[in-house]
């Protein structure tokens, strides 16, 4: 078995469960569907934004670009720290702050800061989420350009109705 009939079985097997495959070339840049301004970008950004607005309607718009800064800007140097960090957020929802109009008890309305959660995965209502697998994602980076066969941040290795916490990254 080649490297390319591993990774065309694994597509079959992604869109078997459900899930969408994208090609890289289409959503890179000058592509028939560009979803990347540059090929030095890792994360759909377009995809992510849309995803915390349809999983968190209770927030209020101006907390969606905090959401997408927090989850694309690594914390710290260290990549062990940030897949932790990482990590958190997908199980616990990103932190955030808003203020939001709250009547007192006699009655006047003051904005009031609130603490709340946005979900980046949704646990409960499954098919409200973005499955998508990606084959040949070229990425540009400091060296020269890398050519991943397939791409995926989080690859759930059951089923979508059976959501596991698991990280795969695969490259051949």
């Amino acid at each position: 078995m080649t490297g390319k009939d591993l990774e065309n079985l694994c597509l079959d097997w992604l869109r078997d469960k459900d899930w969408d495959v994208l090609y890289g070339s289409d959503i890179s840049p000058g592509g028939a569907y560009p979803e990347r301004k540059s090929y030095n970008d890792i994360i759909l950004v377009g995809r992510l934004e849309a995803a915390i607005k349809r999983l968190n309607t209770h927030l209020p718009a101006e907390c969606i670009g905090e959401v997408v800064n927090k989850v694309i800007k690594p914390e710290s140097l260290d990549l062990l720290t940030n897949n932790r960090a990482f990590h958190r957020m997908l199980l616990e929802g990103v932190p955030v702050s808003y203020k939001a109009p709250v009547q007192t008890l006699d009655g006047e309305w003051i904005d009031a800061v609130q603490e709340d959660r946005a979900f980046l995965i949704d646990f409960e209502r499954v098919e409200f989420n973005d499955f998508i697998a990606v084959n040949q994602y070229t990425l540009i980076g400091i060296k020269q350009p890398r050519i991943h066969s397939m791409g995926w941040k989080m690859l759930n290795c059951e089923d979508k109705k059976n959501v596991q916490h698991r990280t795969l990254n695969i490259e051949w």
